[in-house]
């Protein structure tokens, strides 16, 4: 899957080399930064099949996508990167294997292979641009948790009640993520969190009550509950997360169950149920798990209109920090130009749930 900032580019390599033979697939895995736009990872392959529709009316790449299986087996069989790109060919051996993805590099390995092009496609050529729905429901009001280190996405997994014959969805997803000493000393700080899946189109119903949970371990008495509650906000409605970090032990490996108890209405104001869910949750990193983007990309890149030296409202690359210039750019420059603009700053951090001047995640 690549880079958002490298759709344009890839179409522009697939338009000019698909004619002379050479077949294109995006691929769509788990989600390399859950929470970021709101999107949060699939609980069922149907899940995941919507997430590819939304990317790609998002997107407008005309390239053919593949979805992977729940297991990842596609990601696990190529041991790909988060934005990785493979050349096949056609006895299946490996051309070509990069850690991220680059169309230009793509386009001069493929001229090598198949040869020149008369008139290349170029980006200005496609018209492309990245758009997201407005949100029917307000975001931003709650403000994030403030994090003060790096934190590993845990293994977790919902659990459907046998005694319900029709499944009701996971309208708030679960988040579970422990700390360096959580992780290797059983004891430290458990990050939880419960993003509202944009899927299904609810909000949280904040007059009904805050989002309640506890966490216990099944066959052990001696386990002490850990709770958690969200406050009951003055304003009716949103749909950002609510977040917790408190303080937990256990030996890694050890497997707890969260149920998490929440009322949710839908944006037609059609409905509202109140919703009991449960998950297990082991203490265990989760490969798949990814990372937030605001937990490193806001400490890497800040503000990146910080950098306007001149104040000409603009951020050329001899503005940027050297050694933090190209990816500030990979993730900020929507045109491809070497210059971020003010509301290209302002999207860069919208996509990342973190608004300009906070110090974030």
């Amino acid at each position: 899957m690549p880079f958002l900032r490298n759709v344009p580019g890839l179409e522009t390599v697939y338009r000019d080399f698909a004619p002379k033979g050479v077949r294109f697939r995006i691929v769509y895995k788990s989600i390399v930064h859950p929470g970021t736009n709101g999107m949060v990872e699939a609980y069922t392959l149907e899940e995941r099949l919507q997430h590819l529709e939304i990317a790609r009316a998002r997107l407008k790449t005309t390239v053919p996508w593949l979805c992977d299986s729940m297991n990842n087996e596609i990601q696990h069989a190529l041991d790909a990167a988060p934005n990785g790109e493979f050349v096949i060919d056609g006895e299946g051996k490996i051309l070509r294997k990069k850690f991220w993805h680059d169309p230009t590099q793509l386009r001069a390995f493929l001229t090598d292979l198949v040869g020149p092009l008369e008139k290349p496609t170029k980006v200005a050529d496609l018209g492309m641009k990245l758009e997201f729905p407005e949100q029917p429901v307000q975001r931003g009001i709650v403000p994030p948790l403030k994090m003060t280190e790096r934190m590993r996405v845990l293994r977790t997994a919902p659990k459907q009640p046998a005694e319900r014959p029709d499944p009701q969805p996971f309208f708030a997803k679960l988040l579970a993520e422990g700390n360096r000493g959580l992780l290797r000393e059983g004891k430290g700080k458990l990050y939880i969190g419960f993003y509202v899946d944009p899927l299904y189109g609810v909000h949280w119903n904040n007059p009904a009550g805050g989002l309640q949970w506890e966490i216990t371990k099944p066959g052990d008495s001696a386990f002490e509950m850990v709770r958690g509650a969200a406050p009951k906000y003055e304003h009716d409605t949103d749909v950002d997360p609510r977040e917790f970090l408190v303080d937990f032990a256990g030996d890694k490996g050890d497997v707890f169950e969260l149920t998490v108890h929440y009322t949710v209405c839908d944006d037609a104001e059609t409905f509202c149920l109140e919703v009991s869910q449960r998950y297990s949750l082991k203490l265990e990193v989760d490969p798949d798990g990814g990372s937030r983007a605001g937990d490193w990309m806001t400490r890497l890149c800040g503000d990146p209109m910080q950098f306007d030296e001149n104040g000409d409202g603009k951020v050329t690359r001899d503005e940027l920090p050297a050694e933090r210039a190209q990816i500030i750019l990979n993730h900020a420059d929507r045109n491809h130009d070497d210059v971020i603009t003010k509301s290209e700053a302002d999207l860069f951090h919208d996509m990342i749930r973190i608004k300009p001047g906070e110090t974030g995640r």
